[in-house]
């Protein structure tokens, strides 16, 4: 009887083994797919597209003793663009005017800005296609820290 027992579950696995017919692995039904929106492609090393018209806020932390008033006003204006390099004129309650000067490395930017009374600040700061964000960056000349903040 245990002789019948052991044969029985010997010829099971070896019915249930040669069902798998080489495979390595026992599955069930095929799931369908379902279809995804195909993201849209975004071209490698194109320079966001920044020209065009933008506003935000412009920000000056004056140093002490610098002669500097603090200010924070609103800002617009309009980039033009030329592959990574972007330039701006832009006007503000804060100064009369605002020209900046830069060079897009992906989503970063940098270069120089002068307002009514500084020339030639370094700025550096982040680009999306919506929004802009600079600062000045360090310097013992800058008698003030400005950030600007534009979205279009």
């Amino acid at each position: 009887m245990k002789t019948k027992a052991t044969f029985l579950r010997l010829l099971t696995v070896v019915l249930l083994v040669s069902r798998c017919s080489g495979k390595d692995t026992i599955t069930g039904p095929q799931a369908t797919p379902t279809p995804s929106a195909a993201p849209t492609p975004t071209p490698v090393g194109a320079p966001l597209q920044l020209a065009g018209a933008w506003s935000g806020t412009l920000t000056v932390h004056a140093q002490k003793y610098s002669g500097q008033s603090p200010c924070t006003g609103s800002v617009s204006g309009t980039l033009s663009q030329s592959g990574a390099n972007v330039s701006a004129t832009l006007t503000s309650e804060c100064s009369r005017s605002v020209r900046f000067d830069g060079v897009m490395t992906g989503a970063t930017i940098a270069g120089t800005f002068a307002t009514d009374t500084q020339s030639r600040v370094r700025f550096s700061g982040q680009v999306s296609q919506t929004r802009i964000a600079i600062q000045t960056v360090p310097d013992d000349d800058v008698r003030a820290f400005v950030s600007i903040a534009l979205s279009r």
